[in-house]
């Protein structure tokens, strides 16, 4: 191998290392402006989930049942009207127990 050949070789390699230095550092940043655009997605999501709790939990709370139950025209029944499963004699049929 000459000496002009040799300094070719090294000239391609050293372009060529460069090269592949670039396009790591290009790699390393795309990378990392994914990384940033997930964690923006995972915040924004954990605040919608937050809120999402939120507004469920304020839908199980008693005042929204009983102002829907209200809404729909429901009322409260006494206590005397309702039978327990131990006060049903077991030789009634269940289609007369249902239409009690």
């Amino acid at each position: 191998m000459n000496k002009k050949s040799f300094l070719i070789l090294f000239i391609f390699c050293s372009v060529a290392l460069i090269f592949m230095k670039i396009y790591q550092q290009n790699c390393t940043v795309k990378a990392s402006y994914k990384k940033q655009k997930l964690e923006r997605e995972i915040e924004l999501l954990m605040v919608e989930k937050n809120n999402l709790n939120i507004r469920l939990n304020g839908l199980k709370g008693p005042n929204f049942v009983y102002r829907k139950a209200k809404d729909l025209g429901l009322q409260k029944i006494s206590m005397n009207k309702v039978r327990f499963v131990s006060e049903i004699q077991m030789d009634i049929p269940l289609n007369e127990v249902c239409n009690a």
